[in-house]
């Protein structure tokens, strides 16, 4: 894998060193792809993701802040540092601004679909203390997705 996608090798080596609890390693080989990656954003996410489960939330703040400020960034992956910055409870301000970004992009993605934009932005209202606006986005999520039973639930808690 290695002699064709170097920094890929190194998130797999970084996962498997992960698994083994070999936290120094596992941290290491993240590092190493995104030296070795063309286009790092991605890597700079997952190297956020490790410390949020560390429980290194300094460290996951600036891989995000890093991540986002890498160019030719793929829309979705606004969604995923929006993503990192609400389960670790941290910037709300810049997870909204990203989960904007990637919602007014024409790179709206399957993996990223729009209606889980929505709930996550009504989530993090919520979390702020927003209720209008988390109802106007559970709105929003299940005007997309009418089975979306998460955010038809925090809708009702809501109202």
């Amino acid at each position: 894998m290695a002699k064709y996608n170097s920094a890929e090798s190194h998130l797999v080596l970084a996962r498997i060193a992960e698994k083994d609890k070999k936290y120094a390693e596992a941290e290491n080989q993240l590092q190493q792809a995104i030296r070795q990656a063309k286009h790092p954003t991605d890597y700079w996410l997952e190297l956020a993701s490790f410390y949020r489960i560390r429980g290194q939330f300094d460290e996951m703040q600036k891989a995000v802040q890093t991540a986002v400020a890498q160019p030719n960034m793929a829309p979705e992956l606004y969604y995923e540092a929006a993503g990192e910055l609400y389960l670790a409870g941290r910037d709300f301000p810049d997870a909204l601004q990203y989960l904007q970004r990637y919602l007014a992009s024409c790179g709206l993605v399957e993996t990223a679909p729009a209606f889980r934009a929505h709930y996550l932005l009504g989530q993090i209202y919520e979390k702020t203390g927003q209720h209008s606006a988390a109802v106007s986005e559970y709105q929003a999520s299940l005007s997309l997705a009418s089975g979306f039973d998460r955010a038809r639930k925090a809708l009702n808690h809501l109202q």
